[in-house]
């Protein structure tokens, strides 16, 4: 509209100062930075010469994050630098689906990632199916916490369980409650999801607050109730 207002996107940037045209062809026309709305420069690095795997990103401030350690197969970070130089790290499946997370501090001071392989196994699958199986909260949380090992996050799912035992598929998110190195044996908080045949959340249940009038009961659950689809 005429003396409206235009809220522009940010755009990539393919040139240093003083390159050429063919300096940018010969990289594939990667960007070598981007400009925001507001027109401040965040830099990209890459590994190597390839062009293809980011190393670095600088911000208009010229503070970084970097990538410490990168897994080729899912072409993905597995530990990152932020710019306080706090380290994170994850571990990955064969998918590329996120198995675990852990925030460091600078090296050795939080959590810790090293006992969680990438991809999987069957003996680790069989553990999964226990913990999804488990209905009394003393095996749940006992599986949960082998699950979890050290790490701050822990992601399983079981997308098999409709063709194996006729449930519905499930994931769900094991969390620390306090840091490894604090508390090796911390509490946990657990969130299960169960997904429809069309991949759709229908149902979502957290831990709830300890009954206060029945301490024997040592875990409730809340959930957001139960979608029914006639289809």
């Amino acid at each position: 509209a005429r003396g409206g207002w235009w809220i522009p996107s940010g755009r990539p940037i393919l040139l240093e100062d003083g390159e050429s045209a063919g300096q940018a062809r010969e990289r594939f026309y990667t960007p070598v930075a981007y400009a925001d709305q507001f027109g401040e420069i965040i830099r990209v690095r890459y590994a190597g010469d390839t062009w293809m795997v980011l190393n670095e990103v600088e911000n208009p401030f010229g503070e970084t994050v970097t990538i410490e350690a990168f897994d080729p197969f899912t072409l993905q970070p597995t530990v990152l630098r932020d710019i306080n130089g706090n380290l994170s790290a994850a571990v990955y499946d064969e998918t590329g689906m996120t198995k675990a997370q852990a925030v460091m501090g600078k090296g050795d001071e939080a959590d810790r990632i090293d006992g969680i392989a990438a991809g999987s196994s069957e003996d680790e699958d069989e553990l999964v199916r226990r913990f999804f199986r488990a209905t009394e909260w003393d095996e749940v949380e006992s599986l949960a916490k082998t699950l979890l090992g050290g790490a701050s996050e822990r992601y399983v799912a079981d997308y098999d369980a409709w063709t194996r035992e006729g449930k519905p598929a499930r994931s769900a998110t094991i969390r620390r409650e306090r840091h490894f190195k604090e508390a090796p044996d911390s509490p946990i908080q657990i969130a299960i999801s169960y997904s429809n045949g069309l991949g759709n959340i229908i149902l979502s249940k957290n831990q709830a607050e300890p009954d206060p009038q029945d301490p024997a009961r040592t875990v409730r659950w809340i959930g957001n109730g139960r979608t029914v689809v006639n289809n």
